[in-house]
């Protein structure tokens, strides 16, 4: 039995920021799955989980593992560190806490995020994909990414928050450096600029919820300041902010990825987008496994509470475990065939891409409609859409969240041959 991480194998080799884990870490993840299924990696300072098993057991066990400061990203230089302060800690936040706070945070979230509402957004996701469209249906090529995947989830939940349309752009600089703190390494000057971009973030989001408190309007921040939740005190100003904060880098982040990832894995695999084409009934069976194969998130932290067991291997209290989503859900003893691409596959092999137990993500019915409607307006707009870049993809250095960093697509009669 392994305590010590020195004796480590398998995580002496991996690194997610540089390729070719950062592209490709899946056959990575089948040899450790096979050889050493849990193991320490000097570069994270985490015990990296990767098989479905332990994965879900541990996601769902409150009682041995904390999610309480598990999500505190990569240490700061100095100066980073000092201008990060001027905003506020990322704690207190509905992923990155246990209960009873994030039973508190949870029921407020659950008494305002109605998910039975979400059929009655979706007159208006579809007509933004469509504008979206529209703005390159006539270049015969795009980026796609940038052009469709990055802006359509902030564009369906400003609305929803409360946010000007006007504020769109810089909230989006905002995530990506915020996100970028916590995900990748980077230079020290980065590093400063990052958190002064994240504090600016923050201050802006609390600036909102403040105005809200002086005069309500129909949007969930003033529903966040209203509800009330018997034997619990209201939500404070930095309370709904962390919880604003979540939901807007939930969509500008991850639904984001989930989109871009969603039409590369169905233009790669040509049959499955004609698939499509001939019976829109498959898209979400599509979405499901482009969440599966391409989860966009990797993975998440939590903190052992005590000297546990995971896979034979003795791991310390005070350590930070690393569940690998995106290995779960490749996991040969969970799925048939795990690597392939297959709308055929079974509806109950459940997948690990939202989490599990108690931080299960709340928002997962509005990504899952966003990514279906987005793969019908491209289908009925774009039918003979095709990839267009050279090479492989190329997938964002960060190992907690997963996503394409630009994916080219053409459409209408491919170019001539100079010789044809």
């Amino acid at each position: 039995m392994s305590t010590n991480p020195e004796g480590a194998r398998v995580g002496d080799s991996y690194n997610p920021f540089v390729s070719p884990h950062k592209d490709d870490p899946y056959p990575f993840y089948a040899r450790a799955r096979r050889s050493e299924p849990v193991f320490y990696s000097p570069v994270l300072d985490l015990w990296v989980v990767t098989r479905f098993e332990d994965v879900q057991r541990i996601a769902r066990n409150t009682a041995d593992f904390s999610s309480h400061g598990a999500l505190r990203g990569l240490e700061l230089c100095p100066a980073a560190a000092r201008v990060a302060a001027e905003g506020y800690p990322i704690e207190g936040r509905i992923i990155n806490d246990d209960p009873p706070v994030h039973t508190r945070l949870r029921a407020f979230v659950n008494q305002v995020l109605d998910l039975r509402r979400t059929a009655a957004h979706e007159p208006r996701i579809r007509a933004i994909a469509g504008e979206l469209v529209d703005g390159f249906a006539g270049d015969g090529s795009a980026d796609l990414v940038s052009r469709f995947a990055k802006p359509m989830p902030l564009l369906v939940l400003s609305p929803i928050l409360g946010l000007p349309l006007d504020d769109l752009p810089q909230i989006r600089r905002w995530i990506d450096d915020a996100v970028a703190l916590v995900t990748r390494p980077m230079p020290e000057e980065e590093q400063v600029a990052c958190a002064r971009s994240r504090a600016a973030y923050q201050h802006h989001i609390i600036e909102l919820v403040r105005a809200r408190r002086r005069e309500r309007r129909n949007d969930l921040v003033s529903a966040l300041i209203d509800v009330q939740i018997q034997g619990e005190p209201p939500l404070s100003d930095v309370e709904i902010m962390n919880l604003v904060i979540s939901l807007i880098d939930a969509a500008g982040e991850t639904t984001a990825h989930l989109l871009g990832t969603a039409v590369w894995l169905l233009l790669r695999d040509g049959e499955a987008w004609r698939s499509i084409l001939r019976d829109p009934a498959g898209i979400p069976a599509a979405v499901e496994e482009a969440l599966r194969v391409e989860p966009p998130v990797n993975g998440l932290p939590r903190v052992c509470k005590r000297d546990v067991e995971v896979g034979g291997v003795r791991i310390p209290a005070g350590a930070r475990v690393y569940l690998v989503y995106a290995s779960a859900n490749h996991d040969e003893e969970r799925f048939e065939a795990p690597e392939q691409f297959c709308l055929a596959r079974k509806a109950g092999e459940r997948h690990m891409s939202f989490g599990s137990g108690i931080h299960h993500c709340p928002g997962a019915a509005l990504a899952r409609a966003q990514a279906r409607i987005a793969i019908e307006v491209l289908r009925e707009r774009l039918p003979d859409m095709r990839l267009a870049g050279e090479g492989p993809p190329s997938f964002l250095p960060a190992f907690l969240v997963r996503g394409l960093t630009r994916l080219d697509v053409a459409w209408g009669p491919p170019p001539r041959r100079p010789d044809a």
